[in-house]
């Protein structure tokens, strides 16, 4: 499970990474919930309290969505500025 792969960045590397592992630990923790639901109830957790941990999930996919939005912004931004001080050189 690779998410993000095409997403690159000269600036905001670190916040890629950062991404890149909040999604990994959501989409682990979604697909951890419903199987940990059976043991947590034998143990004495109640399932409105293991089913919280989706809403934790779901809110972390969609602050990784949101922060590679941002990643991919700048970086569009970035090569728009590279291109355009390109052609400025060319054209003096």
């Amino acid at each position: 499970m690779f998410s993000y792969k095409n997403l690159r960045s000269e600036n905001l590397k670190p916040l890629l990474v950062v991404v890149k592992i909040l999604h990994f630990i959501s989409i682990a923790v979604l697909a951890l919930v419903p199987i940990c639901i059976i043991p947590g109830m034998y143990i004495g957790f109640s399932v409105p309290y293991i089913l919280s941990f989706a809403v934790y999930a779901a809110f972390g996919i969609i602050l990784a969505g949101l922060l590679a939005s941002l990643v991919a912004f700048e970086e569009s931004y970035r090569q728009r500025t590279v291109h355009l001080e390109g052609a400025r050189r060319d054209q003096t």
